[in-house]
């Protein structure tokens, strides 16, 4: 389920990507707001230094959504950026 409204779920993919795979991959998921069935693609940046930290991004896209997302060495969802509206989410 991808529920747009509900930052904590894009944790899951950090677990669920095949980090050593790398490249794009697909996951089917289910979006409540639409009540319909869809898929994402979600793709590795590779490394990036924020703020001192070593993180590894990840980028998300669906239909009408592209989101970045940040993990620590641990693969927890650290940051958050929606580049198309200028939101950042730090989780603290």
């Amino acid at each position: 389920m991808l529920d747009n409204n509900l930052y904590d779920q894009y944790a899951i993919l950090g677990r669920i990507y095949d980090w050593e795979a790398k490249g794009k991959q697909s996951f089917p998921v289910l979006i409540p707001q639409d009540a319909t069935p869809g898929s994402i693609e979600v793709e590795s940046l590779g490394p990036k230094v924020v703020d001192g930290a070593h993180l590894e991004v990840l980028r998300v896209h669906s239909t009408d959504l592209e989101i970045e997302i940040y993990f620590d060495a641990k693969f927890h969802l650290v940051r958050l950026e929606v580049p198309a509206a200028k939101v950042v989410i730090v989780r603290q």
